[in-house]
């Protein structure tokens, strides 16, 4: 069991998890309330790439159209 637990947390810090052996409740609350903003700004993030790239779409349709037209 401690040889399994040693490697499952050598794979957590691979990818970038820390582990903790405690975590008292003022830390889990930070941690808590950073992990919310982050996932706020990533998500705000990929709502603006999407919205520009639904103008870049808008806007090279529009450019395509003129330029049947004449």
């Amino acid at each position: 069991m401690k040889e399994m637990c040693r490697m499952l947390i050598q794979h957590a810090n691979k990818i970038g998890m820390e582990v903790v052996s405690t975590l008292n409740v003022e830390e889990q609350k930070n941690y808590m309330e950073e992990l919310r903003a982050l996932h706020e700004r990533q998500a705000k993030e990929a709502e603006e790439a999407q919205q520009a790239k639904l103008l870049r779409g808008a806007t090279a349709a529009a450019t395509a159209e003129k330029g049947g037209k004449k």
